[in-house]
């Protein structure tokens, strides 16, 4: 089965972010990854992505400065694709090694992390 994945960029949206990320945790396909990005929310919306990322392996947040729309969407794609390497610092936490091109500041997931083209594993 093909990988699918699907890139849920964030910035203060709390308010819908639980409606959201239950509608795509219940998807039953079962080569899914989901890739938050948090784009510099100043809300709770950072604290929820983390939730889902511990409950639900399929999960990776990053979390970057905030650089617009079209970027955090950008990060999300180039993780998928396997264009960031990561690296493990402790149990459930990821750096990148190497440029950091999109600020990215970390990187959480509860499966091994990296989403699905290799970037850390997935």
């Amino acid at each position: 089965m093909k990988q699918v994945g699907v890139v849920v960029p964030i910035h203060n949206k709390q308010e819908y972010l639980k409606k959201c990320l239950d509608s795509i945790r219940n998807q039953t396909y079962p080569h899914l990854s989901v890739i938050l990005i948090n784009d510099g929310s100043s809300d709770g919306s950072l604290e929820i992505a983390k939730e889902y990322v511990m409950r639900d392996s399929r999960f990776v947040l990053i979390d970057r400065e905030n650089g617009g729309l079209s970027n955090a969407r950008n990060t999300g794609i180039d993780l998928l694709k396997g264009n960031i390497s990561l690296k493990q610092v402790q149990n459930h936490r990821f750096e990148v090694a190497g440029e950091n091109p999109h600020k990215i500041k970390q990187i959480l997931a509860s499966g091994g992390g990296g989403g699905g083209g290799g970037g850390g594993g997935g």
